[in-house]
């Protein structure tokens, strides 16, 4: 039986933004920017567009306060191409030199309309295990007299591509403690002689943007850290993330937004890690046997 709500199916057509007469890249812009959720990025504000840079200018500037994250954001129309590549990672590498920016995560994020017939697709999918780089597909379809746009997130490499990669770029303990802090870079050191007692070849890597893991000689990034100057933020890959966020909530830990339900990401401070070592632990373990096939 059906209620009378019952839609009215229309056919749609793909529609080609490159090249219209009536979209281009600044309509694309004005409309993201007046409704921010077209990205799936989560609440994330304007900060500005067009930022004025030594060599150009960034499309969009966009903030998550809450899960302190900043996208730094290229779009393009038409097919994906060596120069938007170029420039996404040079505004973003322009961007990282901001003091204003170093409590935040710098992720890119290229969004463009023909992605994966592009043969640089690869090109992109390399450069997200050296820099945390989002890429977005941009899909225009049009309904009778009516336009929709869609853009599907065809990977994203700040953690996808994190957990098996031993080719990011090495960084210090030195180095790290300067962008966080002491304290925050000896409490992933505490997780980490946690693990040992889980598996004592369980090691600190120290990444150009995380800390991962390493078990003998191999990567094996099933927790990884983010030192920030007040707290220790962690991210565990495993297959009960919404079940697992769930309770560390109850436990009162802050956990992170997230449209990736492969992994939970929360922010543990020294105290936190003291009263609820056993809960950390727990988790720890079932991401440690999921990603052994125990």
């Amino acid at each position: 039986m059906h209620s009378g709500n019952r839609l009215t199916f229309v056919k749609s057509s793909p529609l080609s933004l490159a090249g219209h007469p009536d979209y281009d890249e600044a309509w694309l812009e004005e409309l993201i920017k007046n409704d921010t959720a077209l990205l799936g990025l989560g609440s994330v504000v304007v900060v500005t567009s067009q930022v004025h840079q030594a060599k150009g200018r960034v499309d969009l500037l966009l903030r998550d306060e809450k899960n302190e994250v900043i996208y730094v954001v290229e779009l393009m129309l038409g097919q994906l191409d060596e120069s938007h590549i170029v420039r996404t990672i040079e505004y973003w590498l322009r961007e990282r030199e901001r003091q204003s920016h170093k409590d935040f995560e710098l992720v890119a994020v290229l969004a463009a309309e023909r992605v994966l017939e592009s043969r640089f697709v690869d090109v992109v999918r390399f450069l997200s295990q050296q820099m945390p780089l989002l890429l977005m597909e941009i899909s225009a379809l049009q309904v009778e007299s009516r336009l929709t746009l869609k853009l599907t997130r065809v990977f994203d490499g700040r953690r996808a591509e994190a957990e098996a990669v031993s080719v990011t770029p090495e960084a210090t303990r030195e180095s790290w403690i300067e962008a966080g802090s002491v304290e925050t870079v000896s409490l992933a050191e505490k997780f980490v002689e946690m693990l040992k007692e889980i598996n004592p070849s369980v090691s600190l890597t120290y990444k150009q943007y995380f800390l991962g893991l390493r078990i003998g000689n191999r990567a094996s990034n099933f927790v990884t850290f983010e030192p920030k100057r007040k707290f220790l933020r962690v991210w565990a890959r495993t297959a009960t993330a919404v079940k697992s966020a769930k309770t560390l909530k109850a436990a009162g830990f802050d956990v992170l937004d997230s449209s990736d339900d492969k992994w939970v990401a929360f922010r543990v401070t020294a105290l936190q890690f003291e009263q609820h070592r056993a809960l950390l632990k727990q988790l720890a373990q079932a991401c440690y046997e999921e990603r052994q096939g125990l």
